[in-house]
């Protein structure tokens, strides 16, 4: 029928007539608003470069960069509870507020004083915020002369009609400079956003800093019960998404596409170049989308970093895009092309479709056709659909803009349209069609009812589908999922019959229809260029066809060995008969082993291991600084219920308790340990600087509760020792209270100081009153600084910081009340700055671990389909992974409970917690079986040691390692106090959280780098050949590997160089001769890391936990050893 020109004729009217009636409805269907848009991005950029000029804002030399921004909290408030998509669009037409304005930023490198100018899309000022260093000087006015010329400024130079507002709040704080800030802000009584139930404020702000004005913003007030509301709402539709992320990565990716490849390469049934190319070439797309928006990216720049770092950041994060893309694409790509492949001998091979012979064929012609005329039945579809729920269901969608000016503002506007919907178009029909169907139709043909299983993959890839685009702000929540079932029936159904061709373009021309269509709206002079260009590459599938038709001079019918049925796997290799592949020539080689380690080699191996073992005493941290808890968790709960009944606090049956431990080095001990010392920085532990400590919070979850009620929490901290250290009361905005005063309120605050910190008010400082209005009540929030009890008095730079408290009020009652250091504005940015060059370099060398590991997947997988794997290991090791892993996310829940939302429902969160731990954990988890099943069949011949040798040199140079790195460690720079690892004691059972990290990380590093080592025998065949870049490649991995737990270049270089090189010697004098090491290597360093635990007793639990860690790691060692040691054996038999 295909082959009929009526066919052809009415597939042709009826692709106009959907387009005809998309364009005719496509303003009804969808919730458009019209903007007044007269300004464009450079006019603002002039616009606010003028004002800056006039007012002296900001600093005299400056970048700008510009953004078209939409306050989209307030649109969804708008349009879900204030009256709809219509009511939006009133709020457009209207004066009260703006949601969209251009937003112009002022900045310049190194520097924190810049400003931030906004216009309405008309072109009207509509605001500014200048930010003034905390340290920079001015004057000191009071509130009531702060309020005159702020009032002044606003009325007399911005035209802000003050009668319509009432002032409602006011603030004060004293800057580090000695400066005064003030700031004032306004409501309008009349007209509220939402009238029927009083809600949703329109609001004005004046801040004057110093002696001048330095924002002026407009806002609305959005209620929290509709942010509660809008999360509660939300959860459901990233539950649905997220359900259909799990299948789509159990499913599609790991069992269609990883082990459905790995079945076909057993059958020599894989392609992979194609893959690869295709798969690298959309990576490389997306990465250039990616920095094609490095322009809209300076609107977050840190102007603490140089501006190279943050170009450079770009870089790097485009690097890993590209990496993360090529790796998903080639996978998907390669599973979905093979398994079609054999699943669907009438297809077309894909790989040929677009050279020139096939190319030029009536059938491939049919489908590109088809594709690009499916177009206007699927835009129809569309808009009818949005038509009937949004006018007949009442659906509710987000209003939209036709043209965000936005998109001109990249490098190339046409290019991110093009590579989006290239990626969607190839990506979502390979993984989302191809993979689900041609699996069912292989694994019913293998299996039997082959048509029942093509019927549940069709069902089954239409939900996923759908559902995976339900995150989308849509309402109900299902809305996305039942609006793309009709597509995804439609695709699934050509895919069947034509393959893969026609369902890619048509994706591909929907996309770029629908993102491209901003540009061609738009009457910007040049956007004819960018239009042409969108065309031009829209028709790509057409432009090769013509090609194709001139080089082959005419339309032929596709040759037979263009589809599936005529392609045949070649003769699969031959399995490898030796347990390890042959790679040196040298038939002395294993001879020459026979010396293995020289005796003097042995005996330097274990003098430096007992100068390891004496470094390791002296330079080792055998004390705690930082007091032990002396609670667990569940004596945690105990006392804090027991604390809540002694201050008259009655919670009910609804209430559920949960804790967590906090206590670590933060950036304010990072401060107090550079700036003062070691000594002050211990004397000022559990005054100003926290101690460990454990938190209990008590919520309601129960749905039956209203949203506004469960916005009250109580957070019940106790110090390590149990003892209370203050109750946090959260109370929702809603709730009732007291109006105070600001002198009633510092009367309420007072008795709080001394209450809680013995602190006289007289001797304090109060920098800062800060009001916030509640609906029904007011609230204070009181700091002060204290000046006789700071310890930092005097340092070189002059940055030494403040010693604050804080008090908060709710009405008339104090809810919290807590001491910190203010670390200086100034020191912060120098740390970022600092920082930020180191930690670009950390993130690049982490990708080499990352690149490694990967190898080894791709090579375990392709060696298990050759029969060079031992499936044995990779059982035992997965299922003890997988156990390990299971047991610590369950013995670690109190902690991943204790982040839950009150807002969202349980369930939600739990599917979440747990959907996502058991994909990183089994991951993982299989992921380091595969490569130790690798291993075992990877190593090069070794001859074997006794057991006292073996367990000597390794113990040796396991000790060496360790005292190699504690006193690298200890003489380098630090910049940060040592606490212990208190991480167990959020556990359900702490004595076995440690031997459970014991386990996780002796596999991790005894497989990682025995991949490493042997990925360097293959390198350097066996230490024959290319040493020098095998060096070098060794000492960059091995200080990759390290590079995360340094905190600056002096450890980067001595501790992560000096371990590199020792692992360089080690592998050349031991490792490369007997692999057998490693375990005991690796045995005897985290044996060692368990001494600390075992002496200092951080948390109850601990010791026993350590010592148990002991014993798991012998039995570990013995167990691998002997397995590497028999294998050397049964090879030196050979």
């Amino acid at each position: 029928m295909t082959r009929k020109p009526i066919f052809w004729l009415i597939f042709l009217l009826l692709s106009i007539g959907g387009i005809l009636f998309a364009v005719r409805y496509f303003g009804q269907a969808f919730p458009l608003v019209n903007l007044d848009l007269r300004m464009n991005r450079q006019q603002a950029m002039d616009k606010a470069r003028q004002l800056a000029k006039e007012n002296g804002w900001g600093t005299p030399q400056f970048r700008q960069a510009a953004s078209f921004q939409l306050d989209s909290t307030t649109q969804h408030y708008v349009e879900l509870e204030a009256g709809g998509n219509d009511a939006f669009r009133q709020m457009l037409k209207g004066d009260f507020y703006s949601p969209y304005t251009w937003v112009v930023r002022h900045f310049q490198e190194g520097e924190k004083h810049e400003v931030l100018l906004r216009f309405t899309p008309a072109g009207k000022f509509y605001g500014f915020t200048e930010q003034l260093p905390e340290d920079e000087p001015g004057a000191v006015l009071t509130a009531e002369a702060a309020l005159a010329m702020a009032e002044t400024v606003a009325t007399d130079k911005w035209d802000i009609d003050l009668n319509a507002y009432q002032q409602i709040e006011s603030s004060k704080e004293t800057r580090p400079g000695g400066r005064v800030d003030h700031t004032f802000v306004y409501e309008r009584p009349n007209p509220k956003i939402n009238q029927e139930i009083n809600q949703g404020h329109y609001r004005l702000t004046l801040v004057i800093g110093g002696d001048r004005l330095t924002a002026l913003n407009h806002r609305v007030k959005i209620p929290e019960e509709f942010d509660l509301r809008y999360k509660e709402m939300r959860s459901a539709n990233d539950t649905i998404a997220f359900v259909a992320n799990i299948v789509m990565v159990l499913i599609y990716i790991l069992g269609g596409c990883v082990i459905g490849s790995f079945f076909l390469l057993r059958q020599d049934w894989i392609i992979w170049k194609p893959a690869l190319y295709l798969g690298v070439f959309v990576a490389a797309l997306q990465a250039l989308a990616q920095l094609n928006q490095l322009p809209l990216s300076w609107m977050g720049y840190d102007t603490a970093l140089p501006a190279s770092s943050h170009i450079l950041q770009q870089l790097i994060g485009t690097v890993g895009t590209f990496i993360i893309f090529t790796v998903l694409m080639t996978l998907s790509f390669m599973g979905a092309e093979s398994l079609s492949r054999k699943a669907f001998p009438r297809h077309l091979q894909l790989w040929q479709i677009w050279s020139p012979e096939v190319a030029s064929s009536t059938a491939v012609v049919g489908r590109t056709i088809g594709g690009y005329l499916l177009l206007g039945l699927m835009l129809a579809f569309v808009v009818g659909f949005y038509f009937i729920n949004s006018r007949l269901l009442g659906w509710w969608s987000p209003s939209e803009v036709l043209f965000n000016p936005d998109v001109l503002a990249v490098y190339f506007p046409w290019l991110s349209s093009i590579a989006v919907s290239l990626q969607a178009g190839f990506w979502e029909e390979c993984l989302f069609r191809a993979v689900p169907l041609a699996g069912a139709a292989l694994l019913g043909k293998r299996f039997g009812h082959r048509r029942l299983w093509i019927v549940a993959a069709f069902i089954l890839q239409a939900i996923v589908f759908g559902a995976g685009h339900a995150n989308y702000p849509a309402q109900p929540a299902y809305a996305r999922l039942i609006e793309l079932i009709v597509p995804s029936c439609l695709f699934a159904s050509v895919y069947l019959v034509y393959g893969l061709l026609p369902v890619v373009v048509l994706h591909y021309v929907y996309d770029v229809v629908l993102i491209a269509l901003p540009l061609f709206v738009s009457n910007t002079a040049g956007i004819w260029f960018n239009q042409m260009m969108v065309i031009l590459l829209v028709l790509i599938p057409i432009w090769i066809l013509i090609y194709a038709r001139f080089r082959m001079g005419s339309w032929h019918p596709a040759p037979e060995a263009a589809f599936n049925r005529a392609w045949s796997p070649t003769k699969p290799p031959a399995a490898i008969e030796t347990n390890r592949p042959e790679i040196t020539t040298d038939s002395n080689h294993l001879a020459d082993q026979a010396n293995e380690i020289k005796t003097s080699s042995r005996w330097l191996i274990l003098g430096v291991g007992v100068i390891g073992l004496f470094l390791w005493i002296f330079f080792g941290q055998f004390q705690n600084p930082i007091p032990a808890f002396e609670i667990n968790g569940s004596e945690a709960l105990v006392k804090a219920k027991e604390t809540l009944k002694s201050q008259q606090i009655d919670l009910g049956q609804s209430w559920q308790a949960t804790r967590l431990n906090q206590g670590g080095v933060g950036q304010t001990d990072r401060f107090v340990w550079q700036q003062g010392g070691k000594e002050v920085h211990q004397q000022m532990l559990d005054n100003y600087l926290d101690l460990p400590r454990w938190v209990v919070r008590y919520a309601q979850f129960d749905p039956e509760i209203e949203l506004t009620e469960r916005a009250e929490e109580y957070l019940v901290h106790l110090k390590y020792d149990g003892t209370l250290d203050k109750i946090v009361h959260q109370l929702p905005e809603v709730r009732d209270g007291a109006t105070l005063s600001e002198e009633e309120a510092r009367e309420v605050a007072h008795p709080a100081l001394v209450q809680r910190f013995q602190l006289d008010p007289n001797q304090l400082e109060e920098i800062s009153a800060d009001l916030q209005k509640r609906p029904n009540r007011r609230d204070w929030t009181f700091t002060f600084r204290d000046h006789a009890n700071y310890l930092i008095q005097e340092t070189a730079d002059g940055l030494i910081g403040e010693a604050r408290i804080t008090v908060r009020l709710a009405g008339d009652e104090v809810v919290d009340a807590y001491r910190y250091v203010h670390v200086p504005e100034k020191w912060k940015r120098w740390e970022r700055e600092n920082n930020s060059l180191l930690d670009m370099v950390k993130t690049s060398l982490g990708l080499l671990p990352i690149l490694v590991t990967l190898a080894g997947f791709i090579l375990a997988i392709v060696s298990w389909s050759r029969g060079n794997f031992s499936v044995p290991i990779f059982i035992k090791f997965s299922i003890l992974l997988s156990v390990v892993f299971i047991f610590d996310s369950a013995n670690g829940w109190a902690t991943t409970k204790y982040f839950f939302n009150t807002s969202e429902p349980l369930t939600n969160q739990f599917l979440f917690a747990l959907g996502q731990s058991l994909i990183q954990g089994l991951s993982a988890s299989l992921g380091l079986a595969l490569i130790a099943g690798l291993l075992k069949r990877w190593r090069q011949p070794q001859t074997s040691l006794s057991n006292l040798q073996a367990g000597l040199l390794g113990i040796a140079i396991g000790l060496a390692a360790v005292g190699l790195t504690t006193c690298l460690t200890k003489l380098s720079p630090s910049l940060a106090p040592f606490w212990p690892d208190f991480s167990g004691v959020s556990t359900y059972f702490p004595f076995v959280a440690s031997p459970i990290a014991v386990i996780s990380r002796y596999f991790a590093m005894t497989v990682t780098l025995a991949l490493t080592i042997v990925g360097l025998d293959y390198f350097t065949a066996s230490w024959l050949r290319r040493r020098v870049l095998g060096s070098i490649g060794l000492v960059v991995l091995v200080v990759a590997m390290i590079s995360s737990g340094v905190d600056s270049f002096a450890k980067l270089g001595w501790v992560g160089g000096g371990t590199a090189l020792f692992c360089l010697a080690a592998y050349i004098l031991a490792l490369r001769f007997h692999l057998s090491l490693l375990p005991i290597i690796v045995g005897t360093i985290l044996s060692l890391d368990q001494v600390q635990p075992i002496m200092c007793g951080p948390y109850p639990g601990a010791r026993p936990g350590a010592v148990l860690s002991l014993i798991v790691l012998i039995l570990l060692t013995c167990y691998i050893v002997q397995g590497i040691r028999y294998q050397e054996k049964e090879i030196s038999t050979v």
